[in-house]
């Protein structure tokens, strides 16, 4: 093993064992049950001698006999009889593994401004018998921390069950230890993680003095992988400062690092330089907003090229370019400048009472349907956006439904026998594609769903309307085209069929039955 590794400061095992037991071991106790024979003149619930709950607490390493009686159970227990600790019941079984393991970091100070980090490998074992508690050591990982650079060694255990410790290996990149339920697996359950308390007067003068280290660990940063940045980069100090831990934070446990660089300037000489090109007021508006990497990069690239500055409409616009980076993008296709497009955007904004982001939003839609009807669509800044929006959407869905319309014409000549006019009622077969869409939005019902299944003439979507107001919807019908039957008839909302619509129905699939008989017509 290298010098390095050796010249860590050794490690007061009784301590840290005294350590980890008050600590995040404290609650950690079992009271172990069992049926068991106690000894003559302990009476049963009748008064005679009998069977009895033999227990074992851990708290108190005391065994002790309760009497089985109606309404004690021994498996609701949360506290000891005896000592009154909170424990957890488990069976007395002498050949099953009880333990509890945690993997547990302790701080060491080093030579000069060094800071070494242990992580352990800590088992809390009960077993064979509930007298023979111990608690077991395994140092998994050995941190060393100095201004400007970490180190890592770290080695493997348990294969296949079995507790073998490999040699230690010095790690090319400093990261977190973990230590998995089960190690064959990828997605098994990692043990918990605790941190020894650390004396603030043993950072004092380190290499760490100003890492923010609790913070750090309240967060749930990777612990390691924090420090090793940190060492590297010690001016992020004030990223926490200026209540900007959350892009720290995006950068290590999000894997956006080059972002992050990109963003802010760790080799910045003074605090106020940090964050590249930005005032003190707009890292308050940051921090106050929460923003994320991806919106502080976009706005920093916007003032950087003169389209936004420091007001309150520039941070609202630099939030939806971040949000709707494809609209942006087919703004710029066509050769749309960046200048300009905010500015009409915002106009569009004002004009319709919606957020920027919204109108930027539909704008790239606006564009992407240009593109799609071969760039013959309409111009690239509408008066009215929203209108010109509508109107290329109603374009495009007549130029998708053009192929389904077709075999709307086909199935409306083949079932066109099925049209009747009775009694002041009409029934016919849906003409378009645009009608059974336009049937489900004024009913209210899914009808829109049947179109592929109409077309194909596996079902016959019909409209049931008054004569005298023939087009208001009023029933929609779907008719099974084997059997002649009728499989549905609603009304607004899926409500079941108005006694008139109803006679109605039975009057007419009566009729179609009959001509089928007569004339030998089948539906195709």
């Amino acid at each position: 093993m290298d010098e390095l590794f050796e010249s860590c400061p050794p490690m007061d095992l009784a301590a840290l064992e005294e350590e980890i037991l008050g600590g995040p071991l404290a609650d950690d106790n079992y009271l172990f049950y069992r049926s068991g024979q106690a000894d003559s003149g302990w009476p049963d619930a009748d008064g005679k001698p009998g069977t009895m709950w033999e227990l074992h607490c851990t708290a108190c390493h005391q065994p002790f006999f309760e009497p089985k009686r109606r309404g004690f159970r021994v498996s609701a227990l949360t506290s000891c009889p005896q000592c009154g600790a909170a424990v957890a019941p488990k069976r007395w079984q002498l050949r099953r593994t009880l333990e509890t393991r945690i993997l547990y970091f302790k701080f060491q100070r080093g030579e000069g401004r060094q800071i070494w980090l242990r992580a352990y490998w800590v088992v809390h074992n009960f077993c064979p018998s509930p007298g023979d508690e111990r608690l077991e050591f395994f140092e998994a990982a050995r941190y060393r921390f100095a201004d400007g650079e970490a180190q890592e060694w770290s080695r493997a255990a348990s294969y296949f069950g079995q507790e073998r410790l490999t040699v230690w290996r010095r790690r090319t990149r400093v990261a977190g230890t973990k230590w998995h339920v089960n190690a064959m697996s990828c997605y098994s359950e990692v043990y918990p993680m605790y941190f020894g308390e650390v004396d603030s007067r043993e950072l004092q003068g380190s290499c760490l003095e100003y890492s923010q280290l609790r913070d750090a660990i309240s967060a749930g940063f990777d612990l390691p992988e924090y420090l090793d940045f940190y060492v590297r980069n010690p001016m992020i100090e004030y990223l926490w400062k200026f209540g900007l831990d959350h892009l720290l934070w995006e950068a290590l446990a999000g894997g956006r690092r080059k972002e992050f660089r990109q963003a802010v300037n760790l080799r910045a000489k003074r605090p106020k330089d940090l964050l590249r090109g930005l005032t003190v007021s707009e890292v308050q508006r940051i921090r106050a907003d929460g923003a994320g990497l991806g919106v502080v990069r976009c706005y920093q690239k916007l003032k950087r090229d003169g389209i936004v500055t420091g007001d309150t409409e520039g941070w609202t616009w630099a939030q939806a370019v971040a949000g709707q980076p494809e609209a942006v993008e087919w703004a710029r296709r066509y050769g749309v400048d960046g200048r300009a497009l905010r500015g009409y955007i915002e106009r569009q904004s004002r004009r319709s009472g919606r957020p920027v982001r919204s109108v930027l939003s539909d704008h790239g839609d606006y564009l992407r349907q240009i593109a799609g009807l071969g760039n013959e669509g309409g111009e690239l800044f509408p008066q009215d956006l929203q209108a010109a929006h509508e109107r290329l959407s109603e374009r495009q869905r007549r130029l998708l439904n053009r192929d389904q319309n077709r075999w709307f014409r086909i199935r409306r000549r083949l079932c066109g026998w099925m049209r009747w006019r009775h009694d002041g009622y009409l029934i016919r077969p849906v003409d378009s594609a645009d009608e059974i869409i336009a049937e489900g939005e004024r009913q209210r019902n899914c009808v829109a769903d049947y179109a592929s299944r109409h077309i194909s003439g596996k079902t016959v979507i019909l409209v049931l309307r008054r004569r005298s107001e023939p087009g208001k919807s009023w029933h929609t019908v779907e008719l099974n085209p084997s059997t002649l039957d009728v499989r549905q008839c609603r009304g607004f909302r899926n409500a079941d069929a108005e006694p008139e619509a109803a006679e109605f129905i039975e009057a007419w699939t009566a009729r179609l039955k009959s001509l089928r008989l007569q004339n030998g017509r089948h539906i195709v």
